[in-house]
């Protein structure tokens, strides 16, 4: 509990030819020194002049007497390439690998933390996590044993460990830290604390509360979920609502101002306004001074002098020397020193999309029901269907939690049901629907973004009273599932080689019913589709019952 925490686009932090993966929530169960006074233009600076990269559009040209050109094109440097604090040895040089973190907190949990000489245990090679076993502590006034601290080493721990966002090698240079113990000897607490820039030894907050629980009557309440500062908001504490932090400008928890910074002897300063921040208020979200992600002539975070970010793009001109006949189009020239990514491809301004999915329509193709007792000598073969309904879907990232939810339903679905509860329809009717799932996503080119779409529905026979379950081709009462979101999901994935939405994966274990779908569906930005899912009974009696599933998903611009 004890982390604190205009606009440029930063693809350049990310490789597009990486591989995607699922995304992941983290918590609980479940983005350094550019000094001004160094260089006014950075090209003077010869280590600058081969760091490749796309230009930024605009610019100003002048013909000169010998028929050449001059091109002057304002560039923005990348902050992970450019700027001295990228030395792993800035400041001072330290071993990380052989120090381990100490924290202790006051009553109103404000933390103090220190890196001491000590080694780590191996915890989980995928996540690149180590633990060791520390001192009792303790937060909030009350004693905390049994403490373990976890380190990731270049693995932000909110992320899934082979997500895009991991993968990148600009996190590479963070060690995140995680605090785990006992309160009162009975409470167990995990939570997330800071991560340390090794090479600028900043020191930035990358994880909020996203829920809170009192254990003990009388006591404070605690954070006991976390999600990533990416969010761009907590929860409130006392309101349980949510709390933004989030800066136009800001997309990763780097960007943001950092909480403190790392002494040679291994203490961490904490900037009071964290500190105040916690203190007073049991806020973590980070901030920005003047709440301009873009504002690069603030100085930059140091001792004793809390500031912006180093990692904020460095805005320069560049002159070009065109030859007689050579292209006077400044956007000709997109790779000024042969490629290294030095300089960020656009003006800075970056995406924003907006994906919806709205539950359409269900519709029953072919049922049978049977309808018990109808005659002395039997049964009624009936050619309708008897349904209950919820059609579901998820839209995330790999800061968002994942989870179906439902957009459109009747009544629970399952077990023994009054059958007024039920919709009828005969065969080649339909129920229009109307839910809708909005999800709103920035720079989605260098993100994991997932579309999945899960139901649950259930087929009913008739009796006297009641109806039962019956899935399709079922006599008599048994398993009513002809579709089960837990068991039968379709999930696409945005691929940015594509520009598209495609088949990322189907889960299609359902015992009762068999999903058919289009494979080779793609929705693309200004797209808006329909995409059906039909469910199938798997049996061989000739019954061939079927119902579809139909949504429309919509990928636009928001920018």
């Amino acid at each position: 509990i004890y982390s604190c925490g205009s606009r440029f686009n930063p693809r350049y932090y990310y490789n597009k030819s990486l591989n995607t993966n699922t995304g992941y929530i983290g918590g609980g169960n479940l983005p350094d020194d550019f000094d001004p006074d160094i260089e006014d233009d950075p090209f003077d600076n010869p280590s600058y002049t081969n760091q490749g990269g796309d230009t930024n559009s605009g610019g100003s040209t002048i013909t000169n007497s010998d028929g050449s050109t001059t091109i002057t094109k304002t560039v923005y440097l990348d902050p992970f390439q450019n700027g001295e604090w990228n030395d792993p040895n800035y400041r001072f040089s330290m071993n990380f690998d052989n120090m381990v973190i100490q924290a202790s907190f006051d009553g109103n949990n404000r933390p103090s933390y220190k890196l001491v000489n000590g080694g780590w245990n191996l915890g989980n090679a995928r996540e690149k996590s180590y633990y060791y076993n520390g001192s009792d502590t303790s937060a909030a006034g009350n004693h905390i044993s049994s403490v373990q601290y976890w380190l990731y080493k270049g693995r932000n721990p909110l992320f899934k460990p082979d997500a895009r966002y991991n993968q990148t090698n600009r996190i590479e240079r963070f060690y995140f830290y995680r605090f785990n113990g006992k309160a009162l000897g009975l409470v167990y607490i995990d939570n997330y604390l800071i991560a340390i820039d090794k090479y600028s030894k900043l020191v930035f907050g990358f994880a909020v509360p996203v829920e809170w629980k009192q254990y003990v009557a009388g006591t404070p309440k605690a954070p006991v979920n976390w999600g990533s500062v990416e969010l761009g908001y907590e929860i409130n504490k006392d309101s349980g609502g949510k709390a933004s932090f989030k800066v136009n400008g800001a997309s990763y928890f780097y960007e943001y101002d950092p909480v403190g910074i790392l002494k040679s002897d291994g203490t961490i300063e904490m900037y009071q306004w964290c500190l105040d921040s916690i203190g007073n208020n049991s806020r973590y979200g980070p901030r920005i001074g003047g709440n301009n992600a873009r504002d690069t002539s603030r100085a930059i975070a140091t001792y004793g002098k809390p500031g912006r970010s180093p990692y904020i793009p460095i805005q320069t001109n560049i002159t070009i020397v065109v030859p007689p006949g050579g292209s006077t189009n400044v956007d000709d020239y997109t790779n000024i020193g042969g490629g290294g990514g030095g300089i960020i491809e656009d003006d800075g301004e970056i995406t924003k999309d907006i994906i919806t999915v709205t539950a359409k329509s269900f519709k029953s193709i072919k049922a049978y029901s049977w309808h018990y007792n109808v005659y002395l000598s039997g049964n009624l073969k009936r050619s309708v269907g008897f349904y209950n309904y919820k059609i579901g879907a998820a839209i995330y990232d790999d800061s968002f939690p994942s989870g179906i939810r439902y957009l459109a339903s009747m009544n629970d679905v399952g077990g023994i049901t009054p059958y007024e509860d039920l919709l009828k329809l005969d065969w080649n009717e339909q129920v229009n629907l109307s839910g809708t799932q909005t999800f709103e996503v920035e720079d989605i080119r260098n993100k994991d973004v997932y579309i999945e779409l899960g139901s649950d529905i259930a087929k009913y026979n008739l009796n006297t009273v009641y109806v039962d379950t019956a899935g399709f081709g079922r006599y008599g009462s048994g398993s009513g599932w002809i579709a089960q979101s837990g068991s039968q999901k379709i999930t696409f994935l945005y691929n940015d080689d594509k520009g598209a939405f495609e088949i990322y994966s189907k889960r299609n274990q359902n015992t009762f019913s068999d999903m058919s779908i289009n494979n080779n569906f793609t929705l693309k930005r200004g797209e808006k589709k329909d995409y059906t899912i039909r469910y199938l009974w798997k049996g061989i009696t000739g019954f061939y019952e079927c119902a579809d599933v139909t949504y429309t998903l919509e990928f636009k611009s928001a920018s």
